[in-house]
């Protein structure tokens, strides 16, 4: 059970983080199915407590980035920020389309850490370089077509 070793005592952490790349994800105006169910997904294989996972699988994601994360732990706000615009970025993503808005959103959300515009550029990059090697994988695992 290492990841609830890893996660114990996390649990705001995990909400405060959860809930800042849904409220990012839907910066188009849509939280799409996929975008909640990746944040779920990636969150419960970290395991996150099932309070959290809960939570966020009914989540609006209407409140504001700022209010969210002004009472943000010191973890969040000086040792992981770079993680959390990376996750709102996965999860933005997770419909097939990272919009213009949705980017908005996760550079509002990455000034309010202290992440650098062109941090989150290479974040950016890093993202697609990953959905690419993806692509390839598939391709080359499954040249008929995949069967899931």
């Amino acid at each position: 059970m290492p990841c609830e070793i890893r996660s114990s005592g996390f649990g705001e952490d995990f909400q405060t983080v959860g809930k800042a790349a849904l409220i990012c994800a839907k910066g188009d105006g849509t939280l799409a199915p996929a975008e909640r169910d990746r944040q779920i997904s990636y969150f419960s294989a970290l395991g996150t407590p099932e309070s959290v996972i809960k939570e966020l699988e009914v989540y609006e994601a209407n409140d504001e980035l700022a209010d969210l994360l002004a009472n943000s732990s010191e973890r969040i706000k000086n040792l992981v920020q770079r993680d959390v615009v990376y996750q709102a970025i996965k999860a933005s993503a997770a419909d097939g389309e990272l919009s213009e808005a949705e980017q908005n959103k996760i550079s509002q959300m990455a000034e309010l850490l202290g992440v650098a515009s062109e941090v989150v550029e290479q974040l950016v990059e890093l993202h697609k370089e990953e959905e690419q090697l993806r692509q390839k994988r598939i391709k080359l695992l499954y040249p008929n077509g995949t069967p899931y």
